[in-house]
């Protein structure tokens, strides 16, 4: 039997191994701002990271609509954790344009992002910190709003350096 990397067919990595990326097909609570949900769960830890995204929202160079959620979406949190850091910015001012929003966060040149960390925002023990952002898809016209919460165990993934070379 064939065995990539010393891996059976079929098989569950063992704990420390790996992290498993999963899509939820639905949560217990869904928001109606969100569409899709991910995580990531580790034989360790069980669930250490949730994701939920919008629908994406196309012929819209500027991300207005996404925006619009965003900060619909950034108030619910408030209500909840406090205010958030903010990390909002334009680094270039070639991308300064409201209609280059997409394109500059595609790019990395332009942040629309709050976040809440624990120990500095009322999260409690259960939550590491919550992302929310607008995400350019294409980079041009599309774009979306991200909400990410990372959990207890989501930094203590293994490096995985201990399988050395003789695993290949």
């Amino acid at each position: 039997m064939a065995k990539p990397f010393g891996l059976e067919p079929g098989s569950t990595p063992p704990s420390g191994m790996a992290t498993y990326h999963i899509v939820l097909h639905s949560v217990p609570k869904p928001h109606p701002a969100f569409k899709s949900y991910m995580g990531s769960w580790t034989p360790e830890r069980g669930l250490v990271r949730v994701m939920g995204t919008s629908e994406h929202f196309g012929e819209d160079s500027t991300a207005s609509t996404a925006r619009r959620l965003y900060d619909q979406v950034k108030r619910q949190l408030t209500q909840v954790y406090g205010s958030p850091q903010e990390n909002e910015f334009v680094s270039d001012s070639v991308w300064a344009e409201e209609r280059d929003f997409c394109s500059a966060l595609a790019n990395g040149e332009r942040s629309h992002a709050s976040l809440w960390e624990r120990g500095v925002h009322g999260l409690d023990s259960d939550i590491q910190r919550i992302f929310l952002a607008v995400v350019s898809d294409d980079g041009y016209e599309t774009s979306n709003v991200s909400l990410m919460y990372d959990l207890p165990g989501y930094e203590d993934e293994a490096a995985g350096d201990e399988y050395g070379l003789d695993s290949l």
